[in-house]
């Protein structure tokens, strides 16, 4: 039997393991996570007195309808059962285990974004269904060479700042609104902008990796996203631009996370909170 319970200080060395193991991420960017969501930000499952599977709860400032209605969520992250014991269905233990955790906590959903395509499946069969979406592109420097900025000015901002532009941004569609804590550590693994064109600010959060640029969020009017990356690409040179936005072209939406309990509300392409990875 599997014993769920609140991570504590001690655990720390096994949380690390566990997911140094499942995910292969360097000491140093397990550690940043911990220290700034803390470590009883997770959850972990003992089996036999031993730590085999882990997940954590980050808060959301809210799951944000249409309408500007508020419903209270929770994101769910880093789900991850130690190789040994995998094949126990510890992975749906562990899951529902988090959702129960986040209910007491005082949320009504969680949300998660699946790591790759086939676990979205897996997640189905748990009774999650897809809730949010993206328009998604890359671009090389060839591409961009010869791009106008249409008089775009970029400033780096603050998290308060990115959270205030944000909100404007994504007013009238359904989405997850970042907490405070989320929109930091955003700022500690990458860069946060404003992008001013004619008076209307905008915003994107950027993360290095290698030799791309990951712009993990960009709230922009869909005619200046070629000119916003290009914009960027100035600040920020890189051989790829890797961009995700909230959907304008329904045909090349691609699906970008899930939700439980079930509700439906894909109707405008809800547009989900950051990923930390």
């Amino acid at each position: 039997m599997t014993l769920f319970r609140f991570a504590k200080a001690q655990d720390r060395p096994r949380l690390r393991e566990i997911w140094k193991r499942s995910f292969g991420d360097s000491e140093e960017y397990i550690d940043r996570f911990l220290d700034h969501f803390g470590v009883d930000s997770g959850i972990v499952g003992e089996c036999d007195g031993e730590i085999v599977c882990s997940a954590y709860i980050l808060p959301t400032a809210g799951l944000v309808l249409k309408d500007g209605s508020k419903r209270s969520c929770s994101y769910l992250y880093a789900i991850s059962v130690i190789p040994d014991y995998r094949g126990n269905g510890l992975g749906r233990d562990v899951t529902f285990a988090a959702v129960d955790f986040s209910y007491r906590l005082g949320n009504e959903f969680v949300v998660l974004k699946p790591s790759d395509d086939g676990l979205y499946d897996f997640y189905r069969s748990l009774g999650f269904i897809e809730l949010s979406y993206a328009n998604e592109f890359v671009f090389t420097p060839e591409q961009l060479k010869h791009c106008s900025e249409k008089h775009l000015k970029i400033l780096p901002i603050s998290p308060e700042e990115y959270g205030i532009i944000r909100r404007k941004n994504l007013k009238g569609r359904t989405h997850i609104e970042l907490s405070d804590i989320a929109v930091s550590y955003q700022h500690k693994l990458g860069a946060l902008y404003s992008l001013l064109h004619e008076g209307e600010k905008y915003c994107a959060a950027v993360e290095k990796n290698g030799s791309n640029l990951y712009i993990k969020e960009l709230l922009v009017p869909s005619d200046l996203v070629v000119s916003a990356v290009s914009a960027l690409s100035a600040e920020m040179p890189a051989s790829k631009y890797r961009v995700s936005v909230p959907v304008f072209d329904e045909k090349s939406a691609v699906r970008t996370g899930m939700i439980f309990p079930a509700e439906d509300y894909t109707a405008d392409y809800p547009f989900l909170c950051l990923a930390y990875d």
